[in-house]
């Protein structure tokens, strides 16, 4: 009888919590349709080759609280967001198709990934989360701006 309890718990919990951004959710699982698109995750590089790129129609949104900017500064050309918690139509451009990148201070902040998932349901559809943060753009070497 304990086992059984400690399974059905362990289902529950996994059908409760919910897991990554591309996951599937029990009623996409059940109809078998599949999950809207999520978020890209990005690096250093990646981020450093789209800067570059003329066409690209990049944005890019440090989302890091203003504390952690006094120290580490930003990536050149960041629009500062005040808040991963942001009105869409008053910051983010009107080209849906504008290629989006959130990033906050490392893989561990998540304030990026939810500041990228309300660009996603903004309409936005070329949506970015540059995974290393500030903290991998400097590690990597590149210059920050206050």
């Amino acid at each position: 009888m304990r086992k059984f309890s400690r399974s059905a718990l362990a289902i529950a919990i996994a059908i409760v919590i919910p897991g990554p951004v591309l996951a599937l959710t029990l009623d996409e699982l059940i109809d078998n349709k599949p999950a809207p698109p999520g978020f890209n995750v990005i690096h250093v590089d990646d981020l450093v080759q789209l800067m570059h790129d003329p066409s690209a129609h990049l944005y890019i949104y440090d989302v890091n609280p203003v504390d952690d900017r006094a120290q580490t500064g930003s990536i050149p050309g960041a629009e500062l967001l005040p808040s991963y918690i942001y009105d869409s139509s008053a910051v983010l451009p009107p080209r849906k198709d504008a290629t989006l990148v959130f990033y906050c201070r490392n893989a561990a902040c998540k304030a990026s990934d939810i500041a990228a998932n309300r660009a996603l349901l903004a309409g936005y559809t070329d949506v970015d989360v540059m995974v290393d943060g500030i903290e991998g753009w400097i590690r990597a070497g590149m210059r920050t701006e206050q």
